[in-house]
């Protein structure tokens, strides 16, 4: 069954939903902790904005959302490669990346549900494990799938496409390499 057509057009609200719902999450979740009191306005880790009742209750809902989206965005991509692959490169290698950008992505999901249902304030260790599945897997996700969108450049792709996910995903590498130097200098300090 052939559902190219469906793949290429007809599937893109996945990532616009993902999209809308992921800053919706943020943007609930700190407007309300910051109107109750619960976080100081300047820049306070989306996790604390979701640490306390009834801010977490919505965060915890929206960030599981945020991970069934991130999922069925990474199977819909996954499926679209897959197909692709075929006619652009046809090399095992490709195939491999494209099943491992999958199960990073899966990972990256289930990291994204931990941080949603396990609040640092409650079970910090296993938060943390959450955030890095999350960040680290979403980067590493970003990365494979800049690597295949060159290799299907240009018949199925743009170069100017490539070259913006190159430039998200390098951004990713160092927002989270801050956010993880920054995380382990908190705590030798404090």
């Amino acid at each position: 069954m052939d559902l190219s057509c469906i793949k290429q057009q007809g599937m893109s609200f996945v990532s616009v939903c993902l999209a809308v719902v992921s800053l919706s999450t943020v943007i609930t979740s700190y407007a309300m902790s910051v109107s109750r009191g619960d976080v100081q306005s300047l820049f306070p880790y989306i996790s604390d904005t979701g640490g306390k009742p009834p801010e977490s209750c919505v965060f915890g809902q929206l960030l599981n959302t945020t991970a069934l989206l991130l999922f069925a965005s990474a199977w819909i991509r996954y499926k679209q490669m897959e197909d692709l692959d075929d006619d652009a490169t046809g090399s095992r290698k490709f195939r491999i990346c494209n099943l491992v950008s999958l199960i990073i992505a899966t990972v990256a999901a289930l990291g994204l549900s931990i941080v949603a249902n396990f609040q640092d304030v409650a079970v910090l260790t296993v938060h943390m494990i959450g955030a890095c599945c999350a960040f680290v897997g979403g980067v590493f996700y970003a990365g494979i799938q800049t690597w295949m969108s060159y290799k299907i450049c240009p018949n199925w792709t743009s170069y100017s496409v490539c070259r913006f996910r190159l430039f998200l995903t390098m951004s990713g590498i160092v927002f989270v390499l801050t956010s993880i130097l920054l995380e382990f200098y908190m705590f030798t300090v404090i």
